[in-house]
């Protein structure tokens, strides 16, 4: 980070023998510019580690991939988001109004209570990956 020429060692990651018996592993980075007493400086920070099947690690939906065969509810919600499908539940990424991901479930099922009570009041987006797609949902955080 900086000028030209200047290279810089990133911090190792280690991951599990089982991330690496998935499609692929993506590791998102967070650039931040910084002001301070002896001038501006730049830090690149590892933000989040996903892995998994590629089709299903973005916020967005193809049309027509939404298969309406999940519910979440209530909406608006206070402290807790309960998730129902008719397809096994695989993973449930919750995102902020900026797209940044604030919590990530893993508890495969068909039903599952998501705790959104230390979220901030505002709206949130629930990407549901199910074995049969991938789902957002809209939901408002209220407390």
């Amino acid at each position: 980070m900086g000028h030209a020429g200047h290279t810089e060692t990133l911090p190792s990651v280690k991951l599990s023998e089982a991330a690496m018996d998935e499609e692929y592993v993506q590791l998102l980075w967070k650039y931040y510019h910084i002001a301070g007493d002896s001038g501006p400086r730049a830090q690149l920070r590892l933000d989040d580690i996903v892995v998994g099947d590629l089709e299903y690690d973005h916020l967005g939906t193809d049309e027509g991939q939404n298969l309406q065969d999940t519910r979440v509810f209530p909406n608006p919600a206070a402290s807790i988001v309960h998730i129902a499908s008719s397809s096994s539940i695989k993973r449930v990424n919750v995102y902020n109004i900026s797209g940044d991901l604030v919590y990530t479930n893993i508890q495969e099922g068909y039903e599952n209570s998501l705790p959104v009570g230390h979220l901030n009041t505002g709206i949130y987006f629930f990407r549901v990956v199910t074995a049969q797609g991938v789902e957002v949902h809209k939901v408002i955080v209220r407390h």
